[in-house]
């Protein structure tokens, strides 16, 4: 286990990658390995630490929650089904990994595992125009969680389409009964009203007695 050592030492590493250092998760020369891989790809630094088993997800989470002074907030505590996921497309989500959590007037909270991914928020916050607040979920938990929150909100579309279906179908079905109820009824009350006009000798109705 890496040990902790005097941030005072550690020039040149910042924000989350100095802290991690600093709080013994990693040693400073691995970290700086991570931070110049992960530039090369791409790719967050969290993301590449996580990937790469170096730093667990919740460790990183912790470490980013104390240094932006963001929430953090723990995954198995939301209901998945009661989140505002309509508020945003699914490929903005899948694009940015980022959920709607809740709504509190015109703020959206939205949980994040990179809260230094301004565009994420900027364009989250175009889509749904609500003021966004990030809300910091570990990178591991953040991927459960959505895919939970599809399922769920997949499961309501096909209850609801499915409950509309069968409405319709019994809607249906006992109009059909009622016309044919009806037409039963009146085709003998009409052949027997009109029979002395012969005016029911020219309906469909009458000739098919």
């Amino acid at each position: 286990m890496a040990t902790q050592m005097n941030p005072a030492a550690l020039t040149g590493l910042t924000g989350v990658a100095r802290r991690l250092v600093a709080e013994g998760a990693l040693v400073e020369v691995e970290m700086r390995r991570a931070l110049e891989a992960s530039s090369k790809q791409k790719i967050p630094l969290g993301t590449f630490l996580i990937e790469h088993a170096l730093v667990d997800s919740a460790r990183v989470a912790q470490a980013a929650s104390v240094e932006f002074g963001i929430p953090l907030l723990d995954a198995q505590a939301i209901d998945v089904t009661q989140v505002p996921i309509k508020l945003i497309s699914e490929e903005l989500i899948n694009k940015h990994k980022a959920l709607p959590l809740f709504k509190r007037g015109n703020r959206l909270f939205v949980g994040v595992s990179d809260p230094t991914n301004l565009r994420a928020l900027d364009e989250i916050k175009f889509q749904s125009n609500h003021t966004v607040e990030p809300i910091l979920i570990s990178e591991d938990q953040l991927g459960i969680i959505i895919e939970q929150a599809f399922n769920a909100a997949g499961t309501s579309m096909r209850t609801s389409r499915s409950s509309a279906s069968s409405t319709r179908f019994w809607s249906m079905r006992s109009n059909a009964v009622l016309r044919i109820s009806i037409s039963s009824r009146t085709k003998r009350r009409i052949a027997s009203a009109c029979a002395w006009t012969g005016c029911c000798a020219r309906s469909p109705l009458h000739r098919s007695s």
